[in-house]
């Protein structure tokens, strides 16, 4: 989950290196909602790390509270 993570964020951050830098620089340098000029961009950047911390919550919720239905592994496989 982390490698599909940073595979992610460094093709985005390769991506605004070579489109704008402009961008990449404000990105970098004031992070988080609130050091954007443009009121969007500032829901962008709170909603993107929301689903950040849903990401990670969910896996654990899940197995805390049961909510996926996952047949035990084949008898054959080596998990088992």
């Amino acid at each position: 989950m982390l490698a599909s993570f940073f595979g992610c964020a460094g093709v985005i951050t390769v991506w605004l290196w070579v489109h704008d830098k402009a961008l990449l620089e404000r990105r970098v340098m004031k992070a988080g909602p609130g050091s954007e000029a443009d009121p969007m961009q500032n829901v962008v950047q709170a909603l993107a790390g929301l689903v950040f911390l849903a990401i990670i919550a969910a896996p654990g919720l899940d197995r805390r509270f049961g909510w996926s239905d996952v047949p035990p592994p084949p008898r054959w496989s080596a998990t088992g």
